[in-house]
């Protein structure tokens, strides 16, 4: 019963608060780089195994959704509304990166990628500036991730994340890391 507009929404709001946890603990014992990368990657992968393994989710076989078309159920009988879905989310995403950039934080963004040394040396606080990217990062990555598994008939290994996706990710979320 519950709408995967709303399952949007949680998963946002439940990956703000997983990845400003762990953005803490690898910002915290300094990890940066690729370090960094490898740590949410491994996170990523362990959250995948415990959701496909996970019985109160039916594990791999998942929620079957009946196939139909409803907006609200977040199922179309041919693939043209999610085009269009997927579009608005992208166009959401460029326009929040275009008001960040423009913002004295995505300055501070910016200086704490090119140079961190360089960046805490102008008193930018970089803990808090890394947090602050965390925090909008966070809840895009479920919301832009394929609207493919609530059609009936898909689950979640045959969805799972493949390399071209993980980099559409990280290459849409760039402007804004730390």
């Amino acid at each position: 019963g519950i709408s995967p507009w709303i399952g949007m929404l949680v998963g946002g709001v439940l990956a703000l608060l997983l990845g400003l946890f762990i953005g803490y603990l690898c910002f915290r014992y300094g990890l940066k780089g690729p370090y960094f990368a490898l740590s949410m990657l491994a996170c990523a992968q362990m959250l995948q195994i415990i959701a496909v393994n996970w019985k109160a989710v039916k594990g791999a076989l998942g929620v079957l959704i009946p196939l139909g078309d409803s907006f609200w159920n977040f199922t179309f009988k041919n693939r043209l509304p999610y085009y269009y879905i997927i579009l608005a989310m992208m166009l959401g995403i460029l326009i929040l990166t275009k008001w960040v950039q423009e913002k004295r934080m995505g300055y501070y963004f910016f200086a704490i990628r090119e140079d961190e040394d360089a960046a805490k040396a102008l008193g930018i606080n970089i803990q808090k500036y890394k947090m602050m990217a965390m925090a909008l990062n966070s809840p895009l990555s479920p919301a832009s991730n394929r609207p493919s598994p609530v059609t009936a008939g898909r689950n979640i290994e045959k969805n799972s994340p493949d390399p071209g996706s993980i980099m559409l990710t990280l290459t849409q979320a760039r402007p804004l890391a730390p």
